[in-house]
């Protein structure tokens, strides 16, 4: 007598194994989405959509490569929400929405001079550019002023904040915590705008890689640190009690001995 097989059963799941997380990064930075379909057969495979746009890898800088979404130089106008979309035979799932944000870097536009009253002065307006706008030490309507003699030589040049790129001054240091207990990292920086501090994580358990991102109108870095469970998921296993003691009756003065074993 022949016993057939019937094929595994089709299925897709709704939960992403890893969904996409928010991404903050300067223009001309690289960007990369993560994304882990949910589990199904066939295996599902990935692709992404962009403000509920499917995304061709037509554009040199975009590449999908086993669930990433790699962009080698980003642009303004690459921000956006992405949406990670595992597929197969069964149909189709949505991860939550995860934001790109891009930062356009500042720039001190050429002034423009334009001729003074009496005296034959003249002044300049210094415009500035950027997103965020970037801020001077004494502004008015997106101007730094400065005045400029007809010999050619500055009685008042602009002044500038000159930005400075973050930078890390307090790194987050690797953690060991048991299972159930609570942990905190530290991420200092520096800069000028001060930037903004984002965290990120890498996996989808307690235990991996958080990453600290300072960002700000002039760049962008970043820092990580590990955090191992114990007794969690990629941790260590817990102890296991294989035989614990018993209950013991004894006459007064005699000695008692409780026996543990532990694996």
């Amino acid at each position: 007598m022949q016993r057939v097989l019937s094929p595994p059963a089709r299925f897709l799941r709704d939960d992403f194994r890893q969904a996409p997380s928010d991404v903050v990064v300067a223009a001309g930075e690289p960007a990369v989405l993560e994304c882990v379909p949910p589990r199904g057969h066939p295996e599902p495979t990935v692709s992404w959509k962009r403000n509920n746009a499917r995304i061709a890898a037509k554009d040199q800088r975009i590449s999908m490569r086993g669930g990433k979404l790699m962009i080698s130089h980003t642009r303004k106008s690459d921000a956006g929400m992405y949406v990670c979309v595992g597929s197969n035979m069964v149909g189709e799932r949505d991860s939550d929405p995860a934001e790109l944000v891009v930062y356009e870097r500042p720039v001190l536009m050429r002034p423009a001079v334009k001729p003074g009253g009496h005296g034959g002065e003249t002044w300049t307006s210094w415009r500035r550019h950027g997103d965020p706008a970037p801020t001077c030490a004494a502004s008015e309507e997106g101007s730094c002023p400065g005045e400029v003699r007809n010999d050619g030589q500055a009685t008042n040049p602009p002044r500038t904040s000159v930005p400075l790129p973050p930078q890390i001054s307090i790194k987050p240091r690797d953690q060991i915590a048991v299972q159930g207990a609570s942990a905190t990292f530290h991420c200092g920086t520096t800069g000028n705008p001060p930037p903004a501090i984002f965290w990120q994580k890498e996996g989808s358990q307690d235990s991996g890689f958080y990453i600290c991102q300072a960002i700000s109108v002039a760049g962008s870095v970043l820092t990580k640190a590990l955090l191992e469970v114990e007794g969690g998921p990629s941790g260590h296993i817990p102890p296991i009690i294989r035989q614990g003691p018993a209950n013991q009756t004894l006459s007064p003065g005699t000695t008692a001995q409780l026996h543990c074993h532990v694996i």
